[in-house]
């Protein structure tokens, strides 16, 4: 159905049993209200596109307008500051394509985990594999959670780990917390990412290339972005409608 009314489900009517994903079609710390959020969304999210349509078109927008620039961010920056300097890094990408979907009343989660260190023979490398990194998570009508990588213009499959999910980078961050007390201290993170032989069956690792019950008119959509380029990197990730609560921990990526 087009966007406008699959969005219906997420508002509210008297007596009608609330969908989960109706808390994360809500504004957020890091994606609140926000007019030029809004514009974003009205570009993507035209009348009459399905939700897929319209969630893949607003992925490639932001991959195409932001640049990709390490340490130009902080932790405390908010879709609204990156989307107005055009750049950032993935959790930047993310919370402005979050921002731009709930303009338009539509649910989205911020996915935080990692990528694969050496991406697969004849692939190149992913960007933000060298930290930890973001992506979006959007609701689908039919109890379905799709997952997309704004900053590089993919469907997550097997390079992306899930760690965690919530409405923003404050519900995932892998290190909450402060330090009391004096002196200086350094530390230093390093994280590979690795291949094995047995994947892993629990969903931590997303799924590649199966659209397991997306509706036709969705799987075209999905169908007409990957065209010929269906392969190992561009896998689509579809979450259970129940996954594991979101880790606190603060990590940025």
């Amino acid at each position: 159905p087009p966007w406008e009314d699959a969005a219906q489900e997420l508002r509210y009517h008297a007596g009608a049993v609330r969908s989960e994903a109706v808390e994360f079609s809500i504004p957020s710390a890091y994606a609140p209200r926000d007019p030029a959020l809004a514009a974003l969304g009205r570009e993507a999210f035209t009348p009459g596109a399905s939700v897929v349509a319209g969630a893949l078109a607003l992925m490639q927008l932001i991959h195409e307008r932001f640049t990709y620039e390490p340490n130009a961010t902080s932790v405390a920056t908010r879709a609204p500051e990156a989307l107005a300097e055009l750049y950032g890094v993935c959790q930047d990408f993310a919370h402005v394509m979050i921002g731009a979907c709930r303009a338009r009343g539509w649910a989205v989660r911020d996915v935080s985990g990692y990528l694969l260190t050496q991406p697969a023979p004849g692939q190149p490398k992913l960007v933000g594999a060298d930290a930890s990194h973001a992506c979006v998570r959007i609701w689908v009508p039919g109890q379905k959670w799709v997952d997309l990588d704004p900053t590089n213009n993919v469907l997550p499959g097997y390079e992306h780990i899930t760690v965690a999910w919530g409405r923003d980078y404050g519900d995932v961050s892998p290190i909450n917390g402060f330090v009391v007390g004096g002196g200086q201290h350094t530390v230093e993170v390093a994280v590979d990412g690795r291949r094995q032989q047995q994947r892993l069956q629990s969903g931590t690792v997303m799924a590649s290339g199966g659209l397991n019950g997306l509706d036709p008119a969705a799987q075209k959509s999905v169908d007409g972005a990957l065209g010929d380029g269906r392969g190992h990197r561009t896998g689509l990730g579809l979450a259970s409608s129940a996954p594991s609560p979101a880790s606190r921990s603060r990590r940025r990526a």
